[in-house]
């Protein structure tokens, strides 16, 4: 028998009153809609029976949630197209403060002809206190590694949404080190110039400035997915761009020295113009290109890059930093990193911040 519920709140309202805080480019209305890795709520309430009620929508690619109370993996699981009513806490006669997260793991597919997760209800028999905002804001720009792809089953070969994990991913082990709150925006495959096989038009620059322009569709559109993203919400303190990898896969494709020096050079140019688009709109972030987990094949040309915009600009919060590089058993799905991986390159990253900023 399920406890009487004292309290069923829209999301929206406790993120109003500042007792749930959004992660992600996620529109808030009534309803909070999530359409990328990592983004999601948090909350903290004194309540010993909690549930959640989300509501799904997906064509084939089926989206996937890690619920994590006091930072703890407590669920991972898939959820069903339309209605989900969660249980998230429950059985106990402890009353105490328990933060819970609610994080979207998978991200959003623009291979689908819908993909987002609204969360509609949260249900608590107990209290919820105010959640403040950490003092440090970090935006992770990236494709799948950013994405966390193959960081949950290491050993499986099929590209399918089980895959993915947010939280052993880089990013958020990253802002889990410096204490910080962060975004991401990422797209598996989407390069910053040319995807991994090569296509001139699966790229992140032209989208940065929607909320999640990568995803097509009435419907996705409709949820707000195609709208422009609002940099005035929160300043950002440190732009992290994890771009390059799979560019540096469909530069290997070409057959001939000219198709390679043309591509360089493109790139290049891509390159410096995404910067300025990312400094106008984070005007006092330091924005670090960190690239190389999966090899650093073009780092000369990104290095030439960062530093034509640095000298044109007069940009001095902008630098490369080479993440070091994933081996043996900290590789898995796909020649992707695990954990392993993805705990190596958060270690390094934060330690450079540290230093920045």
């Amino acid at each position: 028998m399920e406890v009487e519920l004292e309290i069923i709140m829209k999301p929206g309202i406790l993120a109003k009153e500042k007792k749930l805080q959004v992660y992600g480019r996620s529109p808030i209305g009534e309803d909070i809609t999530l359409f990328l890795s990592g983004s999601g709520v948090r909350f903290v309430t004194d309540a010993t029976d909690v549930w959640i009620e989300l509501e799904a929508a997906f064509d084939r690619l089926d989206l996937w949630i890690e619920v994590l109370v006091n930072d703890e993996l407590s669920q991972r699981r898939s959820l069903e197209k339309g209605k989900n009513r969660i249980h998230l806490w429950g059985g106990g006669e402890l009353r105490k403060n328990r933060e819970f997260k609610i994080l979207r793991t998978t991200q959003g597919y623009f291979e689908d002809t819908v993909s987002y997760i609204k969360i509609k209800d949260i249900e608590a028999n107990g209290e919820f206190a105010e959640v403040k905002e950490k003092d440090l804001f970090l935006e992770f720009i990236g494709d799948s590694i950013t994405s966390g792809e193959g960081a949950a089953l290491t050993k499986e070969e099929d590209w399918v949404p089980a895959v993915f994990s947010c939280s052993n991913d880089y990013a958020y082990l990253t802002a889990k080190e410096l204490d910080a709150d962060y975004n991401v925006v990422s797209q598996s495959g989407f390069g910053l110039y040319a995807a991994w096989n090569g296509d001139l038009t699966l790229v992140i620059p032209p989208h940065y400035e929607q909320v999640a322009g990568t995803l097509g569709g009435a419907e996705n559109a409709a949820a707000g997915a195609q709208d422009d993203w609002d940099f005035g919400k929160r300043k950002v303190d440190a732009v992290i761009l994890n771009l390059g990898t799979n560019d540096q896969f469909g530069f290997k494709n070409l057959e001939s020295n000219k198709e390679q020096e043309k591509f360089l050079q493109d790139f290049k140019a891509t390159a410096v113009d995404f910067l300025k688009k990312i400094r106008k709109n984070n005007p006092d972030a330091y924005i670090l290109w960190a690239y190389g987990m999966m090899g650093a094949d073009i780092k000369d040309t990104i290095e030439a890059a960062v530093r034509k915009y640095s000298l044109a600009a007069g940009d001095e919060k902008v630098s490369l930093f080479i993440l070091p590089l994933c081996t043996a058993d900290e590789l898995g799905m796909r020649d992707h990193p695990t954990l392993k991986g993805h705990i190596k390159a958060a270690k390094a990253l934060s330690t450079e911040l540290k230093r920045l900023i």
